[in-house]
């Protein structure tokens, strides 16, 4: 940056025209009083045009000193500070470290903002939905949609202004939503984001009960029990978001609840404690059923190891029982088959007696069948 290009010349901040304070003194003396001003109006008019451009060019001055001071004071003041603290930290560090060690220095800027992407919210319901999957596919889909969009008009720039929320949500529908969009702002002229957030909740959430009424049947009916391969933390979660809506619910029957929910496997583990006692403390069964897991998982791991372990050691006992002193002879191994022959009632020998399929010839021949050639055919080679 060329300082002497985007400074306008210093003379004009210092410099003021005679004639123009001369004019201004006068106006100024003579205020009130038409008759005693020696200034005619054109005059007036010209001096207060001057004044102008005067006061143009001095602010333009001021700008490009406060320009001066952002490209050049400023960054060299950090620097000078960096410098500063880094010259104080080798100083410690060549003091000794009696004092014990010193905390590491602040690498950051206390104007620092930590940049990151906001994720937009989205709804889409799928068209052919049915009024019977809307309490239990679409509400908690919409009642978390209805949660981040709140948020969501928190944290962005001109989320405070309603116009921009309900355009915001006309695009953030989609499916079966935006078609519902559609038809209920058709037919307003004016509305709120609020309102449009309601209506968008009692459309696909409805709320026929309270939600606590709701998670007693739940309770009462087993729906929330754990899945199979479900893990403990996961089943927590669902447990804790389950009976969170109910108000006043003692610890006692969370742990009666959490018991009920548990898989087979775990639920005669976690009846009792280690010393035999029933937990009375939530968070207690909790932890245990988290030990209890990760020790049935530990178990069921080291009995699939031992399996090949085992099988070896009895194939290997099983060749050790043979005894390579053992001079038993061999069986004499099976004599080959061989054709016999037969002798007719005429007391002449036949042919050998051949093995099984003798006689059938791959053409599929009978057994025994002259294979002659007739009259008038000549036998190929």
């Amino acid at each position: 940056m060329d300082v002497d290009q985007d400074l306008p010349p210093p003379e004009l901040a210092m410099e003021m025209d005679d004639e123009l304070g001369a004019a201004i003194l006068a106006a100024a003396a003579n205020a009130g009083s038409a008759s005693q001003s020696d200034i005619s109006a054109p005059s007036l008019r010209a001096l207060l045009s001057k004044l102008r451009s005067r006061t143009a060019e001095y602010l333009s001055f001021v700008e490009g000193i406060e320009v001066l001071v952002q490209n050049y004071l400023v960054p060299n003041a950090t620097e000078a500070a960096g410098m500063a603290a880094a010259a104080a930290t080798t100083d410690a560090a060549a003091a000794g470290t009696s004092a014990g060690p010193s905390a590491p220095p602040h690498t950051g800027h206390e104007d620092e903002v930590m940049k990151m992407r906001i994720p937009v919210p989205k709804l889409n319901i799928a068209a052919d939905v049915k009024l019977s999957d809307l309490g239990r596919v679409t509400a908690p889909r919409t009642r978390s949609f209805v949660r981040d969009v709140r948020k969501y008009f928190t944290l962005v720039r001109g989320g405070h202004q309603d116009s921009m929320r309900c355009l915001f949500l006309a695009n953030a529908l989609e499916g079966a939503a935006k078609t519902w969009h559609d038809q209920w702002t058709n037919a307003r002229d004016t509305y709120t984001s609020e309102e449009l957030l309601e209506a968008l909740l009692a459309r696909f959430a409805p709320q026929i009960q309270s939600r606590a009424t709701e998670a007693r049947h739940k309770l009462s009916a087993g729906k929330y029990r754990m899945r199979p391969g479900e893990s403990v933390s996961s089943y927590q979660s669902r447990f804790e978001a389950l009976v969170t809506p109910i108000a006043g619910l003692s610890d006692s029957e969370r742990v009666f609840w959490f018991q009920q929910g548990l898989s087979a496997d775990l639920s005669g583990e976690c009846a009792t404690d280690l010393t035999g006692s029933t937990f009375e403390s939530y968070k207690d069964l909790v932890r245990f059923a988290l030990g209890a897991e990760t020790r049935f998982t530990a178990r069921r791991i080291a009995e699939k190891q031992a399996r090949p372990k085992l099988n070896a050691l009895s194939i290997q006992d099983m060749g050790a029982d043979e005894d390579p002193l053992d001079e038993t002879p061999a069986p004499p191994p099976k004599r080959p088959r061989t054709a016999s022959a037969r002798t007719d009632t005429n007391g002449q020998e036949g042919q050998p007696r051949e093995g099984k399929g003798a006689g059938k010839s791959k053409r599929g021949g009978q057994k025994g069948k002259n294979l002659a050639p007739k009259e008038g055919q000549v036998q190929k080679g």
